[in-house]
Parts: C-alpha cells; sequence; structure tokens
C-alpha cells in the first residue's frame, strides 16, 4: 500500500509540474515568482524525505545489534549437481578408507584345527591311520 501510494505521488507531482512547466509556455502574462511557491515546496520535501531516511537508518544501524549475515548466492543446477556428484565421492572414498582400516586392523584368518586322531591323541596325519600316506618312518 506504501508503494503504491508513494507511485501515485510521484505521478501527481510530475503531472503538476509539467502542467506548470506549459502554462508558462502558453501563457506569456504570468507574473515572475508564479512557480516559486510550488518548486519551494518540491525542494523543501525532498530535502525532509532525505533527512528522515537518514535519520532511519542511523537509528536502524545503533540499536547494537551485529547486521544479519549475508545469504548464500543461489547455485544453478549444474554447480548443485557437480557438488553433489563430489560429496558422493567424498562419501564413496571414506567408506574405502573405513573400510580398509577395519580390514588392516584384523589378523589375517587362520585356518581350522585339524580333527585328532582318536586312539593316538595326536593330530591326523603325524600317525595314526587317517594320513597314513605322510608318516613319518622312525
Amino acid at each position: 500500500m506504501f508503494i503504491i501510494m508513494s507511485f501515485i505521488y510521484a505521478k501527481l507531482l510530475v503531472v503538476i509540474c509539467i502542467a506548470y512547466v506549459l502554462s508558462e509556455v502558453v501563457t506569456h502574462n504570468v507574473p515572475l515568482h508564479y512557480y516559486e511557491g510550488f518548486f519551494t515546496y518540491l525542494y523543501g520535501a525532498s530535502i525532509l524525505f532525505l533527512l528522515y531516511v537518514f535519520c532511519y537508518l542511523l537509528h536502524d544501524n545503533s540499536t547494537g545489534a551485529p547486521p544479519p549475515p549475508p545469504k548464500p548466492p543461489k547455485q544453478s543446477k549444474a554447480a548443485k549437481k557437480a557438488q553433489k556428484k563430489q560429496e558422493k565421492q567424498e562419501k564413496e572414498a571414506a567408506k574405502k578408507q573405513k573400510k580398509s582400516k577395519k580390514d588392516a586392523s584384523q589378523p589375517p584368518p587362520q585356518p581350522p584345527p585339524m580333527p585328532a586322531d582318536e586312539a593316538t591323541g595326536a593330530p591326523a596325519g603325524k600317525g595314526g591311520k587317517s594320513g597314513a600316506m605322510f608318516q613319518i618312518l622312525k
């Protein structure tokens, strides 16, 4: 509403100014200081408005609160895609690194123990029935 009223006021001032200037051109017997009141009003109103803006900005900045942080600029679609791709690659690299750390921290798997020979109690293959092929001769 304020913006619309300001626009209408500005249009009205422009139309009145054009009307005054055209009436001076059309009529030749106008007194010398006939338009002085209108132009003095324009001059005074513009100075008062600038003073109001200055005081408003001075009061707004003197509250002591820091100004809000600026908003980051909007990224284009291509930049967003590139950023998502880079984040995905970073996540995959972190997973690979975590997996390699996990693999490095675990000892290598040991083979399962050999079954013991029931008769002698010795491991199979060192004497007994199973593994007779590999028996050591004494």
